[in-house]
């Protein structure tokens, strides 16, 4: 009788997974429609530590590239247009260059749709109680002094290695422009 209870939840947790969606924070200044189509207005320097309306100060570097980076050190994120389908990280420490990673319009990992920028990253989530898949799409617009990023993140994995778990988070953060 127990292990049939057990799948109903796995089963029920599977199905019906979970979400979680955060509004655009009232207290910043409206998202107004791009006055570009083109995406070259992102290239210069953004802090890696942003603003965000629930007081943690997530990481730009962490968001665009996962917890399997050296993301907890990073500063600044540059980004730069090398070539029209081409988007280059490049993340420092201070002074010192921790990385570049160029993403690239062919293998759908970045795309300018009418002035916004959108990275798309898919990655592996492992600690000691989970094994996880997680995709995630950055959507990025500038307002005024800031980049302003709305991460959506779909994760599918297993809870205890039995559990199997699926969940859609969106937040909303800020990077200041340097």
């Amino acid at each position: 009788m127990a292990t049939r209870r057990f799948a109903a939840l796995a089963g029920a947790l599977f199905i019906g997974g979970c979400a979680a969606v955060y509004p655009y924070p009232m207290a910043w200044d409206p998202l107004l429609p791009p006055t570009s189509t083109d995406c070259n207005q992102y290239q210069g320097s953004y802090s890696d530590k942003a603003d965000s309306p629930d007081r943690v100060k997530p990481s730009l570097t962490r968001e665009l590239f996962g917890f399997n980076t050296d993301w907890e050190t990073g500063t600044r994120v540059d980004f730069s247009f090398p070539l029209d389908d081409a988007l280059e990280v490049t993340v420092w420490a201070g002074a010192e260059k921790l990385f570049t990673r160029t993403l690239t319009a062919a293998e759908g990992e970045v795309a300018c749709d009418a002035g916004r920028l959108i990275v798309r990253n898919k990655r592996w989530v492992r600690s000691d109680v989970l094994l996880a898949h997680e995709k995630a799409t950055l959507t990025l617009q500038k307002s005024g002094d800031y980049l302003v990023a709305q991460v959506e993140e779909r994760t599918t994995g297993l809870f205890f290695v039995i559990v199997p778990i699926m969940g859609t988070t969106t937040h909303w953060y800020r990077f200041a422009r340097l």
